[in-house]
């Protein structure tokens, strides 16, 4: 009883070491797998003690490695308003500059060596209308696969170093062809979101399409909401859901100093849940987006 209990303890310390140690393992410098000596010295010896200790850390470091290697998917919502009071080129300047941002998506991997892992992409595309809370306002969804990481080359000669050799071999290979296909995807998104041309309309309800954003993530990963829009609402809003958790990034379209401070101050409020807000102007938003996408 008192050998099992000893066990059970060392099996604790090397989960809680695996912790402490795993999270620099992709992309990094890999780490020797190796039993500390004080883990022995819990099992008091005993060389199946020794042993099941050994497989306990092993099996808990490599499901550490699979989860870190298969991030959760990056969820991002885009609002355009087509409304009258909106220059046609702005928002079609808008859209173009998200669909290059969601073109570059996919990160090339490198030359050689580790490499972190690549979210999946989800994204949803959503139009301004008097009826923006309604499905009509969704324009279109689309996925792109993530790129699993690469664990580095051993930088040492150890017991398991042709197992090493051979994991980094399959994996870049795995890797290289999800990429590819990445990529072909994220093209194709961008090309039907370049191609989108919103209806002008005369009643805009923008707290309606982002609440029905805020009804729509899905994924337990980071949430990001775009905006591009004048923020002038006048129709009656709509107001659902939660932006706890939601990441926003608004691109004001304003031409007048003192509207446009009254007007983010009233929609801030209004994305009062949100993790974080940033508002800036059109002539900043291609930088924006780049490090929005970027920051995840």
């Amino acid at each position: 009883m008192v050998r099992k209990l000893i066990w059970l303890v060392a099996a604790a310390v090397a989960a809680a070491a695996l912790t402490a140690s795993s999270s620099g393992a992709t992309g990094g410098t890999s780490r020797e797998v190796r039993v500390a000596p004080s883990f022995a010295r819990a099992a008091g010896g005993n060389a199946s003690a020794i042993k099941n200790t050994r497989q306990a850390y092993s099996h808990a470091k490599r499901r550490a490695e699979a989860a870190s290697l298969r991030p959760a998917a990056v969820e991002i919502e885009a609002i355009f308003d087509g409304s009258s009071s909106v220059p046609k080129r702005y928002t079609r300047a808008s859209i173009k500059a998200f669909a290059s941002a969601v073109a570059a998506w996919p990160r090339p991997l490198p030359a050689g060596g580790g490499s972190r892992a690549q979210a999946p992409l989800n994204v949803l595309v959503r139009l301004v209308s008097g009826t923006s809370y309604s499905p009509e306002s969704l324009a279109g969804t689309w996925r792109i696969r993530g790129v699993p990481g690469v664990q580095a080359l051993p930088t040492r000669v150890t017991g398991d170093f042709t197992y090493r050799v051979i994991r980094y071999q399959r994996q870049r290979a795995t890797a290289t062809r999800a990429y590819r296909a990445a990529r072909v995807e994220a093209q194709r998104a961008a090309r039907a979101i370049a191609a989108i041309r919103p209806k002008r309309v005369f009643c805009s309800d923008i707290a309606g399409a982002v609440s029905a954003a805020a009804q729509s993530y899905s994924t337990s990963g980071p949430r990001l909401l775009f905006i591009a829009s004048d923020f002038a609402q006048y129709c009656k809003a709509q107001i659902a859901g939660s932006l706890r958790r939601v990441d926003i990034l608004a691109v004001h379209l304003c031409w007048q100093a003192g509207v446009c401070k009254a007007q983010e101050r009233t929609w801030e409020r209004r994305f009062g849940a949100a993790h974080t807000t940033r508002f800036v102007r059109f002539e900043r938003m291609n930088e924006a987006l780049r490090r929005f996408l970027k920051e995840v």
